[in-house]
C-alpha cells in the first residue's frame, strides 16, 4: 500500500519518480548466491557468556565488597540490589539500558552509601541509562576515579571509565584523558587479580569493549598495551588474541582515517605491517581455541583491510559463528565488509541479510540482521522503502517481524518489548500494515527507544509510523484510506484533490489532524509559489516532517510546536517539501528554561533551519540563544559559530518574532523586531548548496528546558526583496490545488537536481571509490 511519506520528498517532480518511490523495487538482478549461516547445535550463545560474566562479578567484585561493607546498616540492601542489576544485566543483554529499571533504587543506596565504589558505578550507570544525560551520573563517577587504582581494582576502574566515557559522549566534551586512563586501566587489570584462571574469557570480552569503544588516534597506548599483554601471565591464546586486535588497531592508526587518495605512501606501509603482524596473531589464537568467536571475527576486518579474496573472509566468519553463533561483532564486521566501498554490494548485504533471518532463529538477534542490512543501504541512500520493500527481500522482512513478534512472549520485559517494537518498524516498512498494527498493539503507547532510534536513522518518527498504519489499515475509515493509497501513476495534485474530498464529518480527531495535515502539505509547494505568504500549521502526527536525529517534538492542544530538551546537539524537525532556494521564513518562538538548570559548557539554542540536506554540514542555522533570564544572544550559522552574523544581545520576550529571508546566497535576518543581518554572504558563514529543506534545530538544549513554536509562515522571494522590513502580520493562504508552475523547473533547476541526487531510491549504486 502507498503511504503519503513515499510521494512527499518531491512533490514538484515527475510522477514517475513518485512511482519508484513507492512500489516494491526489483530491477531483475539476481542476488549473489550466499552460502546459508552455520547453525551448530552445541555451539556457545551470548547468553552462556552473560552467565559466565555475572559469576565473575559476583565472585571478583561483589564478595569482596560485601567484606568491605558487612558492618554498614544498608549492608544487605546493597547486596540485594548488586545482585538484582547482575541478574537485570545477564537476562536483558540484548537492551543497552537493562539496569534503569534499577535507577531510582540505586539513587536511594548511593545517598546511604556515598563512598562505596561499587555501588556507586552501578547507581551511575543505571542513572545514565534512564536519563540519557551526563549530568547526574558525572558526580558520582568522578568520586570514584579520584580515588587510587590500588583501591578500586584494574576492573571496577574500567567499568566506572566506561560509563564515565558515555556520559562524556553525551556532555560533548574531549574524550582523551579518560582514554589514556582507561588503557592504563586495562593493563593494571592484566595482573592485579581482577581476573582469575577461570574468567579469562570475560578478560577477553571487557578489554574489547575498550578497544571497539575507543577510537585510538596516536600509537602510544596501543603499543603499550601490546606489551603489557605480552609480559603478562595469561594463556598463549588470550595474549594472542589480545596482541592481534592491539595490531590491528594499530594499523587503523598508522593509515589514519583519512580518504585513501590522501594517504601517504609512509602512511600504506605502517597499516600493511601491522595488519600482516596481526594476522600471524590472531591465526594463532584461531588455532589455538577454535572454540573462540574474538579471533576469526577480528580477522575479518584485518582481511578487508588487505583486500583480500572475498571467500577468505566469508571463512573467517563462519569460523566465528561455529564457535558462538548469535556473536554480534562477527554479523556486523561481515556486513561491514560487504558494502559497495570495500568491493561488496548493497545486493550481497541483503543476500547475507536473507541467509540471516532464514535461520529463524528468533531466540536470538541473528534473524534481525536482514533488518540491520536493509537500514545499512538506507544510510547510504537516504530512503528506506525501495530497500524494505525490494521484491527479493520485502516477504522475508514481514516474517522476520512475524517470527519475533511471536518468539518476544518469551523474553524478558526490555527485550520483549523491543522485539515488538522492531516489528512494527519493520512490518511497516515492508507494507505489511495489518502486521505492523498487531506489533503496535503488543508494544503499547510507546515504541522501544532503540527502536526510535532505529526511524531517527532512517529520518522517520514514532507518529508518522503511527499516522500511516492507522490510515492504511481503515482505522481512520475508509475514505481516508482510499485517499491515503492513490494509484500508482497518481500525481500530487491529484492525492491533494483526493484528500479535499474526504468528508471531514464523523472523524475521529486523529483521523482529521491526519487529513487536514495530508491537504496542507501536498498543496503547500503550490500555494507558495502563486504568491503571499502560506501558513505552515503543526498537527499532531507531524506526518509533514522528518526527524534525522533523536530528539523530543511534539504538537500541543494549542497547535504549537514543541520541543523539549534531550541535550542532543543537533535535533532537528524538517518540512519534507523542498520550496526552492528563495524563500522567506518567519513565526514566533517562545522559550522556557528552568531556574538553576545545569547547562552545557558549549552552550544552547533554537531556531529555524534552512537548506539543510544530508550530505551537508548543518544547514543554515538561524539560532536564539538563552543566557541567563531573560539575557539572550542570536547569530546565524552552518558549519561553525565562529563563521557567523553578527551576535545581538536582546531580552527573551514571552514570543519572540523571527523572520529569515535568504535569496542569491545572501541572508537577512530579523528577531523582534531588530536586524541581526542585512545581505550576509551565506557562503561566507559555510553554506555549501543554496538549497535544501527548511525546519527547526535545538541544540543541546538542557532536559527540563522546552522551546514552542507557532504562527509559522513562508513565503517565495527573490534577492530584491532582501533589504530589512518590518515583520508583516502573519496571514494564511489557501492551499489549494493548481497546476505546476514553471519556476518549479527554471529557479529551482539546480535545487531539483542535488535533492534527486540525494534521495531518488537508487538501491544499487556503482562501486564507491
Amino acid at each position: 500500500m502507498r503511504h503519503l511519506l513515499l510521494v512527499s520528498l518531491l512533490l514538484t517532480f515527475a510522477s514517475s519518480f513518485s512511482q519508484g518511490q513507492n512500489r516494491s523495487r526489483d530491477d531483475g538482478t539476481p542476488f549473489p548466491v550466499e552460502e546459508p549461516v552455520p547453525v551448530k547445535q552445541d555451539a556457545m550463545l551470548e547468553k552462556d557468556y552473560q552467565a559466565e560474566q555475572r559469576a565473575w562479578a559476583r565472585r571478583m567484585l561483589l564478595a569482596p565488597a560485601q567484606e568491605r561493607w558487612k558492618s554498614q546498616p544498608w549492608a544487605a540492601e546493597a547486596s540485594a540490589l548488586i545482585e538484582s542489576a547482575l541478574e537485570q544485566a545477564e537476562k536483558e543483554f540484548l537492551d543497552p539500558h537493562a539496569l534503569s529499571p534499577l535507577a531510582n533504587q540505586f539513587r536511594e543506596l548511593m545517598q546511604k552509601a556515598p563512598d562505596e565504589p561499587l555501588v556507586l558505578v552501578f547507581g551511575a550507570r543505571a542513572v545514565l541509562e534512564v536519563t540519557d544525560s551526563w549530568r547526574e551520573p558525572t558526580p558520582p563517577l568522578e568520586k570514584v576515579l579520584s580515588r587510587s587504582f590500588q583501591e578500586l581494582g584494574g576492573a571496577l576502574e574500567c567499568l566506572a571509565l566506561h560509563t564515565r566515557w558515555l556520559a562524556a559522549e553525551k556532555d560533548g566534551v574531549n574524550k582523551d584523558a579518560i582514554a589514556s586512563r582507561w588503557a592504563q586501566a586495562a593493563i593494571r587489570s592484566l595482573g592485579d587479580g581482577s581476573y582469575d584462571e577461570a574468567t579469562h574469557v570475560v578478560l577477553l570480552r571487557q578489554h574489547l569493549v575498550l578497544m571497539n569503544t575507543v577510537d585510538f588516534t596516536q600509537p602510544g597506548p596501543l603499543e603499550g598495551y601490546g606489551k603489557a599483554v605480552e609480559a603478562a601471565a595469561l594463556p598463549d591464546w588470550l595474549k594472542l588474541t589480545l596482541r592481534g586486535i592491539a595490531e590491528k588497531e594499530l594499523g587503523w592508526v598508522k593509515r589514519s582515517s583519512g580518504w585513501a587518495d590522501r594517504v601517504t605512501d609512509q602512511q600504506w606501509k605502517g597499516f600493511a605491517e601491522h595488519l600482516k603482524s596481526a594476522r600471524e596473531l590472531l591465526g594463532q589464537a584461531a588455532r589455538l581455541r577454535p572454540d573462540r568467536p574474538e579471533a576469526a571475527t577480528s580477522m575479518i576486518a584485518v582481511a578487508m583491510g588487505e583486500s583480500v579474496d572475498p571467500s577468505e573472509i566469508r571463512a573467517w566468519f563462519d569460523r566465528a559463528v561455529g564457535a558462538q553463533f548469535d556473536y554480534q561483532p562477527a554479523y556486523t564486521s561481515l556486513l561491514w565488509a560487504y558494502r559497495p566501498r570495500w568491493g561488496g554490494s548493497h545486493e550481497r548485504m541483503l543476500a547475507f541479510g536473507k541467509a540471516c533471518a532464514e535461520t529463524r532463529r528468533y531466540d536470538t538477534r541473528v534473524p534481525s540482521l536482514l533488518m540491520t542490512a536493509a537500514m545499512n543501504i538506507t544510510e547510504e541512500i537516504y530512503s528506506p522503502q525501495p530497500v524494505f520493500r525490494h521484491d527479493q527481500v520485502r516477504a522475508a522482512i514481514s516474517t522476520l517481524s512475524r517470527g519475533y513478534l511471536e518468539a518476544a512472549a518469551a523474553a524478558p520485559p526490555l527485550t520483549r518489548h523491543l522485539r515488538q517494537s522492531d516489528a512494527a518498524l519493520c512490518a511497516w516498512l515492508a507494507d505489511d500494515d495489518a502486521l505492523a498494527a498487531q506489533a503496535l498493539a503488543a508494544a503499547g503507547p510507546r515504541l522501544h527507544r532503540g527502536t526510535r532510534s532505529r526511524l531517527h536513522e532512517m529520518f522517520l518518527h514514532e507518529s508518522l509510523l503511527r499516522a500511516e498504519v492507522e490510515a492504511d489499515t481503515g482505522a481512520y475509515g475508509e475514505a481516508v484510506r482510499a485517499a491515503a493509497s492513490p494509484a500508482p501513476d497518481a500525481k500530487v495534485e491529484d492525492i491533494h484533490a483526493a484528500f479535499l474530498k474526504v468528508d471531514e464529518k464523523g472523524l475521529s480527531d486523529d483521523a482529521l489532524e491526519y487529513v487536514r495535515e495530508a491537504r496542507e502539505f501536498t498543496g503547500l509547494q503550490k500555494a507558495v509559489e502563486a504568491g503571499g505568504w502560506v501558513s505552515l500549521p503543526f498537527r499532531r502526527h507531524l506526518t509533514a516532517f522528518l526527524q534525522p536525529e533523536e530528539g523530543d517534538w511534539s504538537v500541543d492542544k494549542e497547535g504549537c510546536l514543541v520541543s523539549r530538551g534531550t541535550d542532543h546537539p543537533r535535533s532537528r524537525l524538517l518540512l519534507r517539501v523542498p520550496l526552492g532556494p528563495d524563500i522567506e521564513m518567519k513565526g514566533e518562538i517562545a522559550l522556557d528554561m528552568p531556574a538553576g538548570v545545569q547547562r552545557s559548557r558549549f552552550g544552547h539554542g533554537f531556531g529555524p533551519l534552512l537548506h539543510w540536506l544530508p550530505d551537508c554540514v548543518n544547514g543554515l542555522r538561524v539560532m536564539i540563544i538563552p543566557i541567563r533570564g531573560d539575557q539572550a544572544a542570536t547569530k546565524a550559522w552552518c558549519a561553525s559559530p565562529d563563521k557567523s552574523t553578527r551576535s545581538v544581545d536582546f531580552r527573551l520576550q514571552e514570543w519572540n518574532t523571527f523572520s529569515v529571508r535568504t535569496a542569491g546566497g545572501k541572508i537577512t535576518y530579523e528577531v523582534n523586531g531588530r536586524t541581526v543581518a542585512t545581505r550576509d554572504d551565506m557562503a561566507r558563514l559555510g553554506l555549501e548548496v543554496e538549497a535544501g529543506l527548511i525546519g527547526f534545530n535545538s541544540y543541546r538544549m538542557p532536559p527540563g528546558s522546552t522551546a514552542r513554536v507557532r504562527n509559522v509562515s513562508l513565503r517565495k522571494i527573490n534577492a530584491a526583496a532582501l533589504a530589512p522590513a518590518a515583520v508583516p502580520a502573519l496571514a494564511t493562504v489557501s492551499t489549494a490545488a493548481s497546476g505546476l508552475p514553471d519556476w518549479t523547473w527554471k529557479a529551482a533547476g539546480i535545487f531539483a537536481l542535488l535533492l534527486l541526487a540525494i534521495f531518488i531510491p537508487r538501491l544499487m549504486p556503482k562501486q564507491e571509490d
